[in-house]
């Protein structure tokens, strides 16, 4: 996606000498779930032919009966839908795209927007991505030329 944003430390954690919280948390924190419940509500259209187009789709991929309430639904089923959210034709608006990756990033989510914007991936320290492209590359130079 973008870059992320500026990290940002509570004043107790500046005091402390400490900077921001970096940890990432599996599933859903519980301090972001009406956040991300509110973006799923902001990504239903109010056009009812563009409602009844999503929710053909969200019941075919998350084989569901009816379009779910994200209040509703557990952790993993609500990033089930979020996902398929964004895997729609008609995709979120970019100021939803933004959104989202503010909630996740800021929130510590432990999952992210993936680089083709059609799904959500987990998220993976800076470390840990470096040293896989690393490999990856090192193994690349290693195949013979054909």
């Amino acid at each position: 996606m973008t870059d992320a944003p500026t990290p940002w430390a509570p004043l107790s954690r500046r005091l402390a000498g400490l900077g921001p919280d970096t940890t990432t948390h599996e599933g859903i924190p519980s301090y972001l779930r009406d956040a991300l419940n509110n973006w799923v509500s902001d990504c239903y259209p109010d056009d009812t032919y563009l409602m009844s187009q999503l929710a053909s789709t969200l019941k075919f991929r998350l084989r569901i009966d009816d379009v779910p309430n994200p209040t509703h639904l557990t952790d993993d089923k609500l990033l089930d839908l979020i996902d398929a959210l964004l895997a729609w034709e008609i995709q979120p608006q970019h100021w939803q795209f933004a959104r989202l990756d503010e909630l996740l990033t800021v929130g510590g989510a432990g999952w992210r927007i993936n680089a083709s914007q059609d799904g959500l991936e987990r998220r993976v320290d800076a470390t840990v991505t470096a040293a896989a492209a690393k490999a990856v590359q090192s193994a690349q130079d290693k195949l013979p030329i054909t």
